[in-house]
């Protein structure tokens, strides 16, 4: 499958996985996080934090697909929060700053 049959399906997350327009397999989570619903960077902690417990470490050796599952979600997590903090950043860049002073 190629990375732009992908990115129709699951937006501008799978899009910023492969910059530069390369062909890229997308491993799609069986749950798609939800770009404005979700609190990105409390659900990629959970993630991270289930990664290192002894659950996420079980996981990865006896259950490896469900690891890669939760593995993608976390990365569609993380793009939406890179996005979220790019679009943060580029706000405040546009944003004047007035430091004169009121007389």
């Amino acid at each position: 499958m190629h990375r732009q049959d992908v990115t129709a399906a699951v937006g501008p997350a799978a899009a910023a996985a492969s910059p530069g327009g390369v062909d890229a397999e997308v491993i799609l989570p069986s749950i798609m996080p939800d770009e404005f619903a979700d609190s990105h960077a409390v659900e990629l902690e959970i993630c991270m934090r289930w990664f290192s417990s002894d659950a996420g470490q079980v996981a990865k050796i006896e259950a490896p697909l469900g690891y890669t599952n939760v593995r993608a979600h976390a990365l569609f997590h993380r793009d939406f929060l890179r996005k979220q903090q790019a679009a943060a950043v580029a706000t405040s860049a546009q944003t004047p700053i007035n430091t004169a002073r009121r007389r």
